[in-house]
């Protein structure tokens, strides 16, 4: 299913996928308390799935070492992002400007996405073919930990 507007063509399962997986991180991120063992699981995976998609792209020619570095480097702030929201939300839940952050934050991955496709010659589609079980995985295993925890506060 791809739609084309002028030159970009968007394909509706990867934007869906993308903005079911980053509200199931920004959910979690609210009603799960940070603990080191939960971020570093979210760590190793990130991880893991940034080196997947980078290793099998003309990534500038860069070495093993190099794509590991740059998928932690791209790691970091992810991980410190989900404990930001944590931290932030009990005091600015109510503000506007703070719900359209996080409402507005899959459009910011998916251009990111597309942006790291562009500059690192994968071309499109690139991301989500290479990590679409690993997005739908983590996303459903998000959703049903959401659940299980709202289930609890009802």
């Amino acid at each position: 299913m791809n739609y084309t507007f002028t030159k970009y063509t968007f394909n509706i399962p990867e934007i869906v996928t993308y903005f079911a997986y980053i509200y199931s991180l920004i959910a979690l991120a609210i009603l799960i308390k940070p603990t080191r063992a939960l971020y570093l699981i979210m760590f190793s995976l990130c991880t893991i799935a940034t080196y997947t998609a980078l290793a099998s792209c003309n990534f500038f020619s860069f070495n093993t070492k190099q794509i590991f570095l740059a998928s932690i480097l791209y790691t970091i702030p992810c991980a410190f992002a989900l404990y930001l929201i944590h931290k932030t939300w009990k005091y600015f839940k109510k503000d506007i400007l703070y719900k359209l952050a996080l409402v507005l934050l899959p459009l910011f991955y998916y251009i990111g996405m597309k942006t790291y496709e562009y500059i690192a010659n994968c071309g499109t589609l690139h991301n989500y073919n290479t990590l679409k079980s690993s997005y739908h995985i983590v996303t459903f295993v998000n959703y049903i930990i959401v659940f299980a925890k709202l289930k609890k506060l009802i």
